[in-house]
């Protein structure tokens, strides 16, 4: 009775034969000899069967691609690789050609400072005899540069020199013509009343002159003679004359006028021209007069100036400082 229901137990509890399969029990073995003595697998090794089976199902389930797809597939990769080594090639030729292009805008640019700079030399060598120029002259046991105007500061020097001489001329031609102004002329045209002393001196001349009186002076009292008074003119000749003096006192005072604009253009010239020349020297002794590249970027062409960065530093202080003011100003 208990053999019979053992029997059914171990039929009800095995597998069938459409669900065998390989135990994954590693104590249990294949090759032992089946008797009604050896235990059934265990409910671990009966789930882990399960498992295994429903993963060797959804392996079976996974289909390859048609073939067409695969060559789509193939097809596009290639286009896109071809497409990048397009963009690639065009990359590299626009490269090359921005390269070229900048190389020869660099040796423009320097061409063309190259010929300003020469330009800029040959106006200053020309200017420099009009304008002046340092020298160096010897001071005790040394040298040091001395500026020595040109031509161009002789000549208004002289110039002026001129007007003023001219300008004493007018000046002791017009006092000389106030001695000579007539005397007691009631209209303009009427001939003036001489003095006594005047019609004296006229008449000694006459007599002198006609040899009724001898002079009892000898030949060498010619020296101690005395001067002729001037001779007085009528009123017409008086105010052509005054009229000619003021005329000239004008052009003279239009010619300085003209000629202190020459000195004031040729000054502002001189600071130009002294400003160029130690521009010009201190290119010359700067480390990048070679036209030095900057971080492949930046060309140097010309020196603008030396130092300054004081300066530079200072105006947006101050800058910052009227503005602080105007602001507390404004409340």
């Amino acid at each position: 009775m208990s053999g019979s229901a053992t029997a059914q137990r171990w039929m009800t509890t095995s597998p069938t034969q459409m669900n065998r399969a390989t135990p994954t029990n590693p104590h249990y073995s294949s090759d032992s000899n089946s008797n009604s003595n050896q235990s059934p697998p265990t409910p671990a090794a009966t789930s882990r069967l399960r498992t295994d089976c429903e993963t060797q199902t959804d392996f079976d389930e996974v289909t390859p691609a048609p073939p067409e797809e695969i060559a789509k597939r193939d097809r596009l990769i290639q286009e896109l690789k071809s497409q990048l080594i397009e963009e690639q090639n065009r990359t590299a030729n626009e490269r090359r050609k921005n390269e070229s292009a900048k190389e020869a805008l660099k040796k423009l640019l320097i061409e063309k400072n190259t010929m300003e700079r020469k330009a800029v030399r040959d106006k200053t060598t020309e200017n420099t005899p009009r304008i002046g120029q340092y020298k160096l002259v010897r001071h005790g046991d040394s040298f040091r540069e001395v500026w020595v105007d040109g031509w161009a500061q002789e000549e208004l020097d002289k110039k002026m020199q001129q007007i003023s001489n001219e300008r004493n001329e007018i000046a002791n031609a017009s006092a000389l013509l106030k001695k000579r102004k007539p005397v007691g002329i009631a209209k303009e045209g009427t001939t003036p009343k001489r003095s006594a002393a005047n019609s004296l001196s006229a008449q000694l001349a006459a007599i002198q002159t006609d040899g009724t009186l001898p002079s009892t002076s000898s030949g060498d009292d010619a020296v101690f003679r005395r001067p002729e008074e001037p001779k007085e003119i009528n009123y017409q000749e008086y105010i052509e004359l005054d009229e000619i003096y003021k005329l000239r006192r004008e052009h003279m005072k239009k010619e300085e006028l003209e000629v202190l604009a020459e000195k004031e253009k040729l000054d502002r010239e001189r600071q130009l021209h002294l400003r160029e020349l130690k521009r010009a020297s201190n290119e010359r002794d700067s480390r990048y007069k070679d036209h030095e590249m900057l971080n492949k970027r930046y060309l140097l062409l010309s020196l603008l100036g030396k130092g300054g960065f004081r300066l530079v530093a200072v105006l947006p202080e101050q800058f910052l400082s009227s503005f602080l003011h105007r602001r507390e100003a404004l409340g």
